[in-house]
């Protein structure tokens, strides 16, 4: 019997994660030339983590997880922000852009960044590497790379 308590403990102990504080129904889109990810869901968000996941039938049929190490997509498994970028990404960017446009971040440390009323904006380019437009404005995050044809946006309702 003692033995059996252990292994639940061991068990759980284990698998324990740091839990989500928060909850939000979201409309994602990420679009570049090797992943289409659209639908609603709900972004859940913790302590340094976003994870985002799309229910089909109350199942839970897709998800993303990004940290400021990591991105981690179910079926894919997880990968640091170099590989994550050189396999979904056309140019590598600052090693964790993902993660500042959940968090409705700046990005490239505030470069030409304009302040709004209700959020703010950036133009970035780099020619030929990228033209970026980013936006944190409301409850929208929109991040757009003319050149490399990546389209992210995540929008809270």
């Amino acid at each position: 019997m003692r033995s059996i308590v252990t292994f639940f403990t061991i068990l759980l102990l284990g698998c324990a994660r740091v839990e989500l504080e928060e909850a939000k129904p979201i409309f994602m889109l990420i679009k570049s030339p090797s992943l289409n990810y659209a639908d609603a869901g709900f972004l859940y968000i913790g302590k340094k983590r976003y994870k985002v996941q799309i229910y089909s039938s109350a199942n839970a049929i897709s998800s993303l997880e990004v940290t400021p190490k990591s991105v981690c997509i179910k079926g894919t498994g997880c990968l640091g922000y170099k590989e994550f970028q050189k396999r979904f990404f056309s140019y590598g960017y600052n090693d964790n852009i993902l993660y500042a446009i959940f968090s409705a971040s700046r990005i490239f440390d505030g470069k030409n960044l304009t302040k709004k009323s209700n959020g703010f904006t950036q133009k970035i380019t780099h020619t030929p590497n990228y033209d970026i437009e980013y936006s944190v404005l409301n409850n929208q995050r929109t991040f757009r790379d003319r050149i490399n044809h990546i389209l992210i946006k995540v929008k809270g309702r």
